[in-house]
């Protein structure tokens, strides 16, 4: 299964981490090799996207300066096939998937504003108020749910989606970092959100930081990393509590494995399995970025 590693740079949004590719490597990665895409005026900020297992198209949000968000579509060759705009269903859209059903979009809200003239500054953090939304690929909301008051500081950044629907959602906390709420939670259309138990130790080994977050294969864990805490956690599914916990420095990348989970960090290392720390192999040459994606 080949993996994607996605770099953000400043005024470069999609770009390849590493430069070794084997002769096998998919479309995906070559497109990423050499196609480059600079920032539109009126956009203030780009977000994650996705490849669809079933389709040719890379999509992404884009906080726009008034709403609605921009949703763009990129073909396989880099070339725009489609853009359209509509409500998020919220403030700052930040990552963004299909859902199994190829007819919904989860949209991760983050709920902070910013301003092309302050940068990365944020503006609304007193008001912020995260949200998971659900679009129908024509921009009709069809369900959208807010954090409650006591964790609207709680920035939900990231996405992962099992067969069955269920969301998970990682966070990233906008408070003060002498409180530590939990970072992860998980979510079914119809359904109360529900956050994965872990003790306030527990909590604060991820800094307040949650960078990626990813379904085993077997959708019965999930896996959620932080690179400031260096620390990736595993959950189950079923108790929503905690089973294990790797301390990787500066990891963040993760992706389900034939194991458990692939783990990456910025210093290079790649982790073959979550929970047995096996295979832990450094590439001099290569520092990987936040996110990995199957392609």
């Amino acid at each position: 299964m080949p993996l994607l590693a996605i770099r953000r740079l400043r005024k470069r949004w999609l770009s390849p981490v590493g430069q070794e590719h084997s002769p096998s490597s998919s479309t995906a990665q070559q497109v990423a090799k050499r196609r480059v895409f600079t920032r539109p005026p009126t956009v203030t900020s780009m977000a994650t996207g996705r490849f669809p297992r079933t389709a040719t198209c890379f999509s992404r949000p884009r906080t726009t300066l008034k709403p609605p968000a921009a949703l763009s579509a990129f073909g396989t060759h880099g070339t725009l096939i489609g853009e359209w705009e509509s409500s998020s269903g919220g403030v700052g859209p930040h990552d963004i998937k299909l859902l199994p059903n190829g007819k919904t979009l989860a949209i991760a809200n983050g709920g902070i504003e910013t301003h092309p003239e302050t940068g990365r500054a944020k503006l609304n953090l007193p008001a912020m108020r995260p949200a998971l939304s659900y679009l129908g690929l024509e921009g009709r909301l069809e369900e959208s749910i807010v954090s409650e008051q006591s964790l609207r500081k709680n920035s939900i950044r990231h996405l992962a989606v099992a067969k069955d629907g269920t969301v998970a959602f990682a966070m990233q906390w906008q408070g003060d970092l002498i409180e530590h709420p939990p970072l992860l939670g998980m979510h079914r259309k119809g359904s109360p959100a529900q956050l994965l138990a872990t003790t306030g130790r527990e909590n604060e080994r991820m800094a307040g930081y949650a960078g990626s977050v990813a379904f085993s294969h077997g959708m019965d864990r999930i896996a959620a990393t932080s690179p400031r805490g260096g620390v990736a956690q595993v959950f189950d599914v079923r108790t929503r509590g905690l089973i294990d916990q790797a301390e990787i420095e500066d990891v963040c990348g993760v992706a389900a494995s034939a194991e458990s989970f692939l783990l990456t960090s910025g210093l290079g290392y790649i982790v073959s399995d979550a929970l047995t720390r096996r295979q832990i192999k450094r590439k001099n040459s290569i520092f990987w970025d936040n996110h990995l994606v199957a392609v």
